[in-house]
This record gives C-alpha cells, sequence and structure tokens, in this order.
C-alpha cells in the first residue's frame, strides 16, 4: 500500500506540475547542440530510426557524417545521399571539428560514456547521447501534448482513471516515468526488459495464449522470429503489413521457415483501420512506413477492420504496432475485444496521449481486462501495454 501511495503522490505532482505549464528545455535539441546546424551521428543502427525521424527530421536536418563500421550493409543509406559514411577510425580526418555536434544513437549509456571519452579526446566538444534528447522521445507530435505541458492537466481525470487500472507497481513505475518525460521535457532511464521478450511475456501469459498469433505490423518478420525463438511451433499465423517491401521480405522469411513457424500461416499486405477503403500510405520507409492522411500524393493502401478479417471462433493473442494508428485499429475490433476471448498487446508510444487513451478505449469495450505496461528501449519507444483477460 505505501508503494502504491507514492506511486499516486508523484502522479498528483506531475499533474500539478504541468498545471504550471512550465517546460525545461535544457534536454531541447537545440539547446543540447548549442544551435549547431552541422551535424555527425555516431552509430547507424536501430537507434538511428528515431534519431532521424523524430529529431533531425522534425529539424529539417541530415547529418553531414555518420560514422559506423557496418554502414554499408544497412538500408537507411539510400535516404542520405549527401552524408559522408565513415568507419570509427577516420573520425580524425573531420576538419573543424569544433562546428559539429555529434549525437549518439547507440542505444546503451555505457557504450556512450565510452564514445564521450573517445570523441572529447578527438577535439569535439558537443557529444549528446540521442535518448537524451526530449524529442527523441515523441514519437509523433500529439496535439501540442509535446509542448504545452497544461494540457495534461486538463486531461487529468482521464490519466488518473487510466493508471488506476494498472495492476502492478512495475506498470505503474513505467507508466509515471513516460508521463514525467511528456511533462517535464526531461528524458530518464526506463525499466526496461529484453526487446526479444516483446510481445511474448512469459510472467504475464502461457505458451498456449499464442497458438492463435495475429501480428498486426508484422514488418519484415521481426516478431515472427521472437514467436518462434520464445514460443515454439504455433497453430496458427496471421500477419498483416501494408508496406510493400517490408511484405516481400515477411513473405520470404515465413516461407522459408514455415515448418518451424506455424501449422498455417496467413499473409496479407493490408493496412488496419475502422473502415474498408483505399488511403493514402507513406511507403518503403522500414520501420517507420505508415498512414499518412496529411499527403495525398502517397502511395494508396488498402484498409480493412480486423473484426472483418478473422472469425469470431478462435481464441488469439493480438500484438499491434501501427506507427499510430492503433485507436483507427482499435475501432476496428470492437467486436473481437467485446466477445473476450482475445488477449492483447498493443504499442502506446507513438502519440503521447496513447500511454492513457488506448487503456481507456480497451477498458470501455471490456471490463474483463486486467492491464500491464512493460518497456523495451529503456526510454519511451517499444511501449506495449499487455490487456490480458481475467
Amino acid at each position: 500500500m505505501e508503494i502504491k501511495k507514492a506511486f499516486e503522490t508523484k502522479l498528483s505532482d506531475l499533474l500539478n506540475q504541468a498545471k504550471k505549464g512550465e517546460i525545461r528545455k535544457k534536454n531541447h535539441f537545440k539547446n543540447l547542440t548549442f544551435n549547431r546546424n552541422k551535424i555527425i551521428v555516431y552509430g547507424f543502427g536501430s537507434g538511428f530510426t528515431p534519431l532521424y525521424n523524430s529529431v533531425l527530421s522534425r529539424f529539417n536536418l541530415k547529418p553531414e557524417f555518420i560514422i559506423d563500421k557496418k554502414f554499408n550493409t544497412l538500408s537507411q543509406k539510400k535516404n542520405l545521399k549527401k552524408t559522408n559514411f565513415l568507419g570509427s577510425n577516420e573520425l580524425a580526418s573531420i576538419k573543424n571539428k569544433e562546428e559539429y555536434a555529434v549525437i549518439v544513437s547507440l542505444g546503451s549509456k555505457k557504450k556512450f560514456e565510452l564514445i564521450f571519452k573517445k570523441l572529447k579526446g578527438q577535439g569535439f566538444d558537443i557529444i549528446v547521447w540521442g535518448p537524451d534528447i526530449f524529442e527523441y522521445n515523441i514519437h509523433h507530435l500529439d496535439g501540442s501534448f509535446d509542448k504545452n505541458p497544461k494540457l495534461f492537466f486538463k486531461s487529468r481525470q482521464d490519466i488518473i482513471n487510466s493508471f488506476n487500472l494498472l495492476k502492478d507497481n512495475k506498470s505503474r513505475s513505467i507508466f509515471l516515468d513516460i508521463l514525467e518525460v511528456y511533462v517535464t521535457h526531461t528524458p530518464s532511464k526506463i525499466d526496461s526488459d529484453d526487446i526479444k521478450k516483446q510481445y511474448f511475456d512469459l510472467k504475464l501469459f502461457k505458451k498456449n495464449d499464442y497458438q492463435n498469433y495475429i501480428n498486426c505490423g508484422a514488418y519484415t518478420g521481426d516478431s515472427v522470429k521472437n514467436l518462434t525463438m520464445n514460443i515454439g511451433k504455433i497453430n496458427s499465423l496471421i500477419c498483416i503489413e501494408p508496406d510493400q517491401k517490408n511484405f516481400e521480405s515477411l513473405s520470404v522469411y515465413c516461407i522459408d521457415n514455415s515448418n518451424k513457424i506455424a501449422k498455417s500461416i496467413y499473409l496479407y499486405p493490408l493496412a488496419l483501420a475502422d473502415n474498408s477503403s483505399l488511403i493514402s500510405f507513406s511507403s518503403n520507409l522500414g520501420l517507420c512506413s505508415e498512414i499518412d492522411l496529411k499527403n495525398s500524393s502517397r502511395n494508396l493502401i488498402q484498409t480493412t477492420k480486423l473484426d472483418s478479417l478473422v472469425s469470431s471462433e478462435s481464441k488469439y493473442f493480438i500484438s499491434m504496432d501501427l506507427e499510430g494508428y492503433e485507436k483507427n485499429a482499435i475501432k476496428g475490433m470492437e467486436r473481437i475485444i467485446k466477445e473476450g476471448k482475445s488477449n492483447l498487446a498493443i504499442s502506446i508510444y507513438h502519440r503521447v496521449s496513447d500511454l492513457w487513451t488506448i487503456i481507456s478505449q480497451i477498458s470501455d469495450l471490456n471490463k474483463k481486462y486486467n492491464f500491464y505496461i512493460r518497456n523495451y528501449t529503456g526510454f519511451t519507444y517499444e511501449t506495449v501495454l499487455y490487456c490480458k483477460l481475467k
């Protein structure tokens, strides 16, 4: 009870702080980099994607240099034609080092500290770890929540109600830590689990819960690989992925490994929504391909409701990562949720308000869920809401 009371006090303090509308700008990108527009990125792995999409693109910047020993094997290179790619042993060749801000996109704080010392010794003076940048933690802009803390206070009852639905202290801690980042603009370490266990938390679920698995936003098969590693061969697998290139890679992987994945596999090149229509879609962006209603010149993709795609006969485990379109897709699976047969794992980090609105959206449809939150990066990205049937 004392721990829960402490969490409730922290929530109250955060909402009262939001009411004041004060913003700590210390960790804003421009302040950390002292407004330098010459950027070097150290690391071109998975951490580069949030850095490029949430920070550099937001400020219309492209790095002049990217430092990574594996850069020539990575797909993003084609989008950075004016960027120079160097190995870490070529840093000395960069002239006028004092003109650059170096952003380290590696996910490990310990590795950053080692790289920081190395770069300092070579003459670089502005060196920033990506997750320490506030904007790095904001996947999509969301109705000024990222700029106006007072909006959190206006939404306080919804936030409190959703917080009170969480079933364990770990979930409450993660919820509050992420909310604190959003309200105070000060990133901090979030309790995280192994990303290879994402969606497959066997402390919350049993292996048998995954026998009929629906992977919404299946990308190139990363979650399917983790399914096989954590759960083993299952009865049926349904994968839904709208991006053409991702779908091709997903198909190849599933075909080549079908004998160890599932008895039955169904792959759909569709986008999930709350209706059936053609909709504008930003494609060929890897992890960040998404529905883009603001740009009608994009490719068109067919949408469907998940309710229309699957029957009500089976119990499913449904995971969903739709780059910010989760709430619309949930509207398209209301029948499934109301039937109360399926456990859910929904991404709640794409938009600031997802942290609490998706909990309430699902709870309004079915009161028989227990809610848990887990994180898989240590910052706001890859935060998952688990909805477990009681």
